[in-house]
């Protein structure tokens, strides 16, 4: 088999005459491109038809486009691959076109005439790339040197991203020729453009050569020095200080701290992102002291005309954190993407910030602040964290102590703070005003011996499946917990109330003290026929509670002796309990 191709001007009709002899008395032609579905583009269009005839002869092959006939023609001696090219250009976007191909034959010494068919259906793609200017805006006053020019660019069709032509004035300073994110960059050498009103323009092509376009008016200072915006992106190996004369100052691109350099910035900066982040000991070691005052607070906002959260990524804290590092006085607003652990702030690989005071985080994507690793704050003060669309923090069990007075955590679609993992040293879980929302956390460890203590008032949620778990009998991590609601009751329930929600507080026996509990209320777990609190080889003190609404048990205790139930009973109230209020199951000495 073999090629032949005939180039043939854009109509509606080709027809091409082949004379073949063949010896068995059977055809066939079918398209072998496009194919059906196929998506076609305003350029030149290879139209491929393959035939087989044997014991026969081929009189013509036709091509037709949407009822018309292509014209052309194509002699051969034998079976092969016959192809066309179709300029569908002036086709508004989206039409439909049928593509029919035609093969006229007749058997050797027969003069009878027969005819097969093949058809296909595409779709004309005209629909070329789609461009903005993402900096500068239009109407920014820009200083002399180097202006870096970003814009967004993609091909709203299928046959890619070409390139971008950047023009100053009409003429065109430079090529782009890939983007990362489809996002485009080049830097303009501005330190020789005069004064005054220039127009910005970008030519966005696609693989087809359909352009777009887009233009932004900026006015340049008779000065190189003093002014904003200063734009920012990329790697930075040497100490930096951003000062409000810069202002605003642009996030075009993502900056990582790098090599034990630190970033200072000073009262009354403001930091616009564009869809990017801040990274401070992500990859080694880099220190922020970002620290405004009353009256010059710092400011990290969207770069967007209109913000909404989870215009930008956010800051982003690493393992190697540098000491000092703090915040305060600083608002981070429409940082966090929409997504699972989508944050304002991220913090992982244990990195500490030394203090985060009167700071303001809202309009988040997801949480505002989200800790992993046992990540977390040095002090946590006097800050507002609200109107994010998930939890206002996540902390780790063994950071929440150092939650510190003052802070409003109120106003986020999801309430609370959300706890994980294991509390290793004594501590204090204060009253933050939202719940505490838990669903698999535990305290113990074999050198520590810690004391969770959680103050009055305190709200303890849990997720579904959700577990407090105090000590563990065999793991050596002695532990206990000391939850008295005297001035103030501490519940342990579920977000919805319904039995069955989470499991319970389990609590283990160890060598270091019982646990206790007083003036506390526990509701709607119960899960899997679990009891509200369960006791295993301890005698904490339970006065004062109210035990309900359980899809298990009250209490189940599994000691070597049985419990005073009637005791407990005159001490503590049940009532809703779906398989009893108190269960006692012996354990054995080597339980």
């Amino acid at each position: 088999m073999f090629f032949r191709t005939y180039f043939v001007p854009v109509v509606l009709v080709a027809a091409a005459l082949l004379a073949v002899s063949c010896q068995n008395p059977k055809a066939q032609i079918e398209f072998v491109s496009p194919k059906n579905g196929d998506r076609v583009f305003p350029a030149s269009v290879p139209v491929y038809v393959r035939w087989t005839g044997q014991d026969c002869v081929a009189d013509t092959i036709k091509l037709f486009i949407q009822g018309s006939t292509f014209p052309g023609m194509a002699m051969s001696p034998m079976p092969e691959t016959v192809s066309w090219f179709w300029y569908p250009s002036n086709i508004p976007n989206g039409t439909e076109k049928w593509l029919v191909t035609q093969l006229c034959y007749h058997g050797v010494g027969n003069s009878v005439p027969r005819v097969m068919w093949d058809s296909v259906q595409v779709t004309v793609d005209s629909s070329g790339p789609v461009v903005r200017f993402v900096s500068p805006q239009d109407g920014d006053t820009l200083k002399k040197g180097d202006i870096p020019l970003v814009v967004w660019a993609v091909d709203s069709g299928r046959s890619g991203m070409n390139r971008v032509e950047f023009l100053v004035d009409d003429v065109r300073e430079g090529t782009v020729t890939s983007g990362i994110r489809d996002t485009w960059r080049y830097t303009w050498d501005a330190s020789t453009a005069g004064a005054g009103g220039h127009s910005l323009k970008a030519r966005a092509y696609d693989n087809v050569g359909v352009m777009a376009a887009a233009e932004v008016d900026i006015t340049i200072r008779d000065t190189t020095s003093g002014g904003g915006p200063t734009y920012h992106h990329g790697y930075v190996f040497v100490d930096e200080t951003w000062s409000p004369a810069g202002n605003p100052h642009i996030v075009d691109g993502d900056v990582v701290f790098r090599s034990g350099a630190r970033l200072t910035i000073e009262p009354g900066c403001i930091v616009r992102f564009d869809d990017f982040s801040l990274g401070i000991g992500t990859i080694d070691s880099s220190g922020l002291v970002a620290v405004g005052t009353v009256s010059a607070p710092i400011l990290f906002t969207s770069n967007r005309p209109v913000p909404a959260p989870g215009d930008w990524v956010g800051i982003r804290f690493g393992s190697d954190v540098l000491p000092g590092t703090r915040l305060g006085h600083c608002t981070i607003e429409y940082a966090g993407p929409t997504v699972h652990a989508g944050s304002a702030i991220y913090m992982g690989g244990g990195g500490i910030v030394q203090e985060f005071s009167n700071c303001i985080i809202r309009n988040g994507g997801m949480y505002g602040i989200y800790c992993q690793e046992y990540a977390g704050f040095g002090a946590f003060s006097n800050n507002q964290v609200t109107a994010n669309k998930s939890y206002a923090l996540r902390v780790d069990a063994g950071r929440a102590g150092l939650l510190g007075d003052g802070n409003d955590l109120t106003g986020n679609d999801s309430a609370g703070v959300e706890l994980y993992g294991r509390l290793r040293n004594t501590m204090t879980w204060p009253d933050l005003g939202v719940p505490y929302v838990i669903q698999d956390v535990s305290v113990g460890d074999s050198t520590n011996n810690p004391v969770l203590t959680i103050q009055p008032g305190t709200g303890i949620r849990f997720k579904n499946t959700g577990v407090l778990q105090v000590g563990k009998v065999g793991a050596s991590l002695p532990a206990r917990i000391i939850a008295d609601g005297s001035a103030g009751r501490i519940k342990f329930t579920s977000p919805n109330p319904a039995p069955g929600g989470f499991y319970g507080v389990n609590v283990y026996g160890n060598l270091i003290g019982e646990s206790e509990f007083k003036n506390c209320e526990f509701s709607y777990g119960g899960q899997g026929g679990a009891g509200l609190l369960s006791v295993v080889k301890c005698g904490p003190t339970i006065t004062g509670c109210d035990f309900g609404h359980s899809a298990g048990w009250g209490i189940i205790f599994q000691t070597l002796q049985m419990p005073d139930t009637v005791a407990l009973k005159q001490v503590n109230t049940f009532h809703d309990n779906a398989l009893g209020n108190i269960r006692w199951t012996p354990a054995l000495p080597g339980d």
